[in-house]
């Protein structure tokens, strides 16, 4: 509500919300955050992934809940043990902070609880609950199909910039993946990313749609600012966690 106040131009509204904001996340760790464990309430995924995606976590306290949160996956083989709502989320919190290889390991999942697991052959169908007591037809996991976007593809918006008038484009190449493509069709046309690995070769190519520009950001750290509209091609040596 602030950003919406600021972007009115409400400047009273805005100081409003950042007040209530300040007041809401001191309650809240209040409440739920434990400084002994770095865990949220009881400690599960969902509870430490929601204040870290959105703001939450106590200053310099960041990346010791993060850090608890990978403790708490290694300690379950990492599987999921998320809900409807974090379970996006935790995709994004963890490529959002470098462990994009956390990520793939948790949809590459082939033991239950996890995506390879109701998508095999046996059942080929999302579920609706992990454990598979209620529907096992079911979008309510189909969520995550963001990440591959977002993170594999890399296309991203660029909030200061509605409507994809400008596009981020940083894709992150993980596991042993060699070869990725996405495109998004945005209002002004195609958004394309479409990357493969030869050798220790990156080679990506981008379409980006008319009246609009993009941020190419390659896995190497090399950025190219404002690229215009049209079909662009970008190579660079892989440097990544993969």
């Amino acid at each position: 509500m602030s950003k919406v106040a600021a972007v009115l131009g409400k400047e009273e509204d805005r100081l409003h919300f950042d007040r209530l904001c300040t007041r809401i996340r001191q309650d809240f760790n209040t409440v739920f955050f434990n400084p002994s464990t770095h865990h949220y309430w009881e400690g599960r995924q969902g509870a430490d992934v929601f204040p870290l995606a959105f703001g939450m976590v106590p200053e310099g306290e960041k990346e010791a809940v993060f850090n608890a949160l990978l403790a708490h996956l290694d300690s379950i083989g990492n599987h999921f043990d998320t809900g409807i709502m974090a379970t996006p989320l935790l995709l994004k919190v963890l490529s959002d902070n470098g462990r994009a290889d956390i990520a793939f390991r948790l949809m590459n999942q082939r033991e239950i609880p996890g995506f390879g697991y109701v998508m095999d052959d046996r059942y080929s169908c999302l579920w609706e609950r992990w454990e598979g007591k209620a529907s096992r037809c079911h979008p309510m996991f189909g969520s995550v199909v963001a990440w591959f976007y977002r993170t594999l593809a890399g296309i991203r918006y660029d909030e200061a910039e509605p409507g994809m008038k400008h596009i981020v484009i940083a894709p992150q190449p993980v596991g042993g993946l060699t070869y990725c493509s996405g495109s998004y069709q945005s209002l002004y046309g195609p958004v394309r990313s479409d990357w493969r690995i030869e050798a220790d070769s990156f080679e990506l190519t981008v379409e980006v749609p008319a009246n609009t520009t993009a941020t190419v950001i390659l896995p190497s750290g090399k950025i190219y600012g404002n690229v215009g509209s049209g079909i662009h091609r970008f190579a660079s040596p892989l440097m990544s966690d993969r």
